[in-house]
């Protein structure tokens, strides 16, 4: 699977303005208006908090910070996921004794998810829009081909993939999406279908934690020699890059002054479990505040960017929005395929993509509906006219990522 990367193969020029509409559709659904000619998009940008620039100072210059700002937010996600992040999903697999993928799946997708629960939440309750809905589907479709491609690009070898969780978390992707379309095929979502979500998502995380018992037995020799191997070979790629880290460090001046107020800021807030080991549950709570902050930063930037230059919600969607709130997931998979780590990468894609739907839009979405209508409360309102694209994009994606790693022998 983490083979390099053919984009002009994939993505020729000659078939791409045939699905302009589509992906339109794709990313932002329920938000176009139809006229004679052409297709007419809102832009999402009062989705966000109000801007401190008009559009005029934006335009003459001020764009500038704004661009500078979300790259900004990039160099403070990395440094959450490799310094804190990581560290802190290790002891949690040792403690339960969990395998890389699960963890990927479970822990590591809660904390990489925080970006499109926060923003449901916002459309929830504070615009009441789809901005959730558009989230959840814009990363979903990056999460599952942009990630893989990530982990592809940046891993130093070629990187062998478990069948069964990819098997797993593909079916239970699937099998959620197609939830999701009968919960909102009447465009309104009630307090027990947002309850179904809950519950499923509960049914989830226990199928997750009881498999690896029900599979340890009849793989313990291959599950022993697979882990040694992987150990080892995790051990010698991060003193490596320990080694590199520290000789950029020294001769690079300006990228010190760039991450020292980061490293700053994350050493007063997060604690180090490198350090103290018990206290990673707290590093790990610390690590997810800061990446659904700083991701939400990141979309929130974007939008104004495209917004300020004039680019359709389409494009940004399908790039800057998407790539945005999918960073979390990006930077674990590059640096996981970087120590030879392939499984908890796809895992935590496909893993967020399922907790995205079931949490990420389930919560929200039960609360609204429980609320009396007195607190603006009840059945959530949806303007989703195009699910029938939508979800059939994401389930041509699986297909994609699924084949693929068929076609390359699980590589």
């Amino acid at each position: 699977m983490f083979v390099s990367a053919r984009p002009n193969a994939l993505f020729n020029r000659n078939v791409l303005p045939i699905y302009s509409h589509f992906y339109c559709f794709l990313f932002f659904p329920g938000r176009f208006e139809q006229t004679e000619n052409c297709t007419v998009v809102e832009h999402d940008k009062s989705d966000f908090p109000e801007d401190l620039f008009t559009t005029e100072e934006r335009q003459h210059g001020a764009i500038v910070l704004h661009v500078l700002c979300g790259l900004y937010c990039f160099i403070v996600i990395a440094f959450v996921c490799n310094d804190y992040f990581l560290p802190s999903v290790d002891c949690i697999c040792q403690d339960l004794n969990l395998s890389k993928d699960v963890a990927g799946a479970t822990f590591m997708a809660f904390a990489t998810s925080a970006p499109e629960l926060f923003v449901n939440v916002i459309g929830t309750f504070l615009t009441e829009s789809d901005l959730g809905v558009g989230t959840v589907v814009g990363s979903a479709v990056f999460n599952t081909l942009g990630v893989a491609a990530c982990g592809g690009l940046a891993a130093k070898s070629v990187i062998p993939l478990e069948m069964w969780p990819l098997v797993r978390d593909c079916s239970i992707y699937a099998f959620v999406v197609a939830v999701l379309t009968v919960i909102l095929w009447d465009e309104k979502v009630f307090w027990y279908e947002a309850l179904i979500l809950l519950l499923l998502y509960i049914v989830y995380c226990v199928v997750l934690f009881c498999q690896q018992r029900l599979f340890n037995a009849a793989k313990t020799v291959i599950h022993k020699n697979k882990n040694s191997f992987h150990s080892q070979r995790h051990k010698t790629s991060l003193e490596t890059d320990r080694k590199t880290r520290a000789r950029m460090k020294k001769s690079n001046l300006v990228w010190w002054l760039l991450s020292w107020p980061v490293a700053f800021c994350l050493y007063i807030t997060v604690p180090d479990c490198r350090l103290r080991r018990s206290l990673y549950p707290a590093t790990f709570l610390m690590c997810t505040v800061w990446i659904g902050v700083s991701s939400y930063v990141v979309s929130w930037m974007m939008t104004v960017v495209g917004d300020t230059l004039g680019i359709s919600d389409s494009v940004m969607g399908l790039t800057l929005v998407a790539i945005g709130g999918s960073m979390p997931e990006a930077s674990t998979s590059i640096i996981n395929a970087r120590l030879g780590i392939g499984s908890m990468t796809i895992s935590n894609a496909l893993g967020g993509n399922t907790l995205d739907i079931l949490l990420s839009l389930g919560l929200p979405w039960f609360i609204k509906a429980l609320l009396p209508p007195s607190m603006n409360g009840g059945p959530v309102a949806i303007q989703s006219q195009n699910l029938v694209y939508n979800n059939a994009a994401q389930l041509i994606c699986i297909m994609v990522l699924f084949s693929t790693a068929l076609l390359n022998r699980l590589k």
